[in-house]
């Protein structure tokens, strides 16, 4: 909130910090619009997406060449008659791509979206997963 009419102008010594803080914070929003976990195991990997406010129809999950490339929109509606006076939450078309590794099987993929987390779930490729080997009697 702003005053019309200050009582006595004070100059702040910390405008200069605070608008390049708030300036990094903004942009660093923008670069990590969708901050990810990455979770390996023996039979797979799975992919923790944060995409808060996005709903499933604005989100395209898509593997093509030995990639993962998850894109989508995010809108922030603002009602009629209100203005911004701060807004740290990014909107619009946001893209992450992830190169996968050759042992992944592309049609393993399974996609999960809840309370803001997308989870995509990818198996490794049968002949590539661990198998235990059975130990046989000499004859």
């Amino acid at each position: 909130m702003r005053c019309e009419f200050p009582i006595m102008a004070v100059r702040d010594p910390f405008a200069a910090v605070r608008r390049d803080f708030e300036r990094q914070m903004q942009n660093k929003a923008h670069r990590s619009a969708m901050p990810l976990t990455i979770q390996e195991s023996e039979n797979g990997v799975e992919i923790a997406f944060d995409i808060p406010g996005v709903p499933e129809d604005k989100i395209e999950i898509v593997i093509h060449e030995g990639c993962l490339q998850v894109s989508g929109e995010r809108a922030v509606n603002i009602p009629e008659g209100a203005s911004v006076v701060f807004n740290n939450r990014p909107a619009g078309s946001f893209q992450r791509s992830l190169k996968l590794d050759d042992s992944i099987d592309p049609d393993s993929v399974d996609a999960v979206l809840n309370n803001g987390v997308l989870t995509v779930t990818m198996k490794r490729r049968p002949e590539l997963q661990p198998r235990k080997v059975a130990i046989r009697p000499a004859t």
